[in-house]
């Protein structure tokens, strides 16, 4: 199997953040008339106001990730020895899941 065609899912995924319940529960607690900043103030420990923003006004996102693209920003922060690394780190992960899910 190759291990660059399987799929971690969501319940792995390093990437996320935040759960859809979480999710579902900001955009509550926004229509609650609570400001984002105190929204930001609870989920201080797993994400930043700027992703709050994100949940809430998805066209911000949108319009934010159309900039960056045209702009092409991914070339400013791209380092081929970091990112080979993650690469490494990512199918040590995905062959560790693949194990559990075997033996279980």
């Amino acid at each position: 199997m190759n291990i660059d065609k399987f799929k971690v899912g969501k319940k792995y995924d390093r990437r996320i953040k935040l759960t859809d319940e979480e999710r579902k529960h900001i955009k509550k607690l926004y229509k609650l008339k609570m400001p984002i900043r105190a929204i930001a103030r609870c989920y201080k420990e797993k994400c930043s106001r700027r992703l709050i923003q994100f949940i809430l006004f998805p066209e911000r996102d949108k319009t934010l990730k159309e900039i960056c693209k045209k702009e092409k920003r991914h070339l400013l922060y791209y380092d081929r020895i970091k990112h080979t690394k993650a690469i490494q780190s990512l199918r040590k992960y995905k062959r560790l899941i693949i194990n559990k899910q075997i033996k279980i």
